[in-house]
């Protein structure tokens, strides 16, 4: 299964709450568990945190993203 990488600006959802955030940042390796650890700006507070990608979840998700845009009137 391939490890969730998101680039710097993506929205996104964060953990089991699904709390809406922001990517800061983003390592250009995996760590030791093969996930890529990013920094995340949460909406609710504005902290930032780290997070492993196998904890985000994209909002919108990338297929409904390009579906919209290639959508023909």
């Amino acid at each position: 299964m391939p490890k969730r990488r998101f680039s710097t600006g993506r929205r996104l959802l964060v953990g089991n709450q699904s709390r809406p955030g922001t990517i800061v940042s983003v390592q250009d390796q995996p760590g030791e568990l093969g996930e890529f650890a990013h920094q995340v700006r949460l909406d609710q507070d504005g902290q930032t945190k780290a997070v492993l990608g196998c904890d985000l979840q994209a909002f919108p998700e990338l297929d409904e993203d390009l579906a919209l845009r290639m959508r023909i009137p």
